[in-house]
């Protein structure tokens, strides 16, 4: 028997939106690191500090995708250049005959 591991590989370039889920509801909020939208604009923040379905608190790790996004725009002129790579479960190869 042989073992493959298989490897997630995603170009910076292919990351463009971020997806957050609310703690409380499990509402999904997506945002697009690129473009800003009304609601940035208007209050500076890109992640609200509030879940726009039932309006309690994020996590109050929030402000570090607020960061990221500022690394993501900074590496935006070379993100072809950089990968982000994961395994993935390993999968097993009978060597048997079928």
């Amino acid at each position: 028997m042989a073992a493959m591991h298989r490897q997630l590989v995603i170009s910076l370039e292919d990351l463009r939106y971020v997806s957050i889920e609310c703690p409380n509801c499990n509402s999904v909020l997506t945002l697009d690191m690129q473009k800003e939208s009304e609601h940035q604009k208007k209050h500076r923040l890109f992640v609200p500090g509030l879940c726009t379905v039932c309006q309690k608190g994020f996590d109050s790790a929030m402000p570090y995708v607020t960061q990221f996004r500022d690394i993501y725009l900074t590496l935006l002129p070379i993100a072809s250049k950089i990968t982000f790579r994961g395994s993935m479960e390993p999968t097993e190869i009978s060597s048997d005959p079928v």
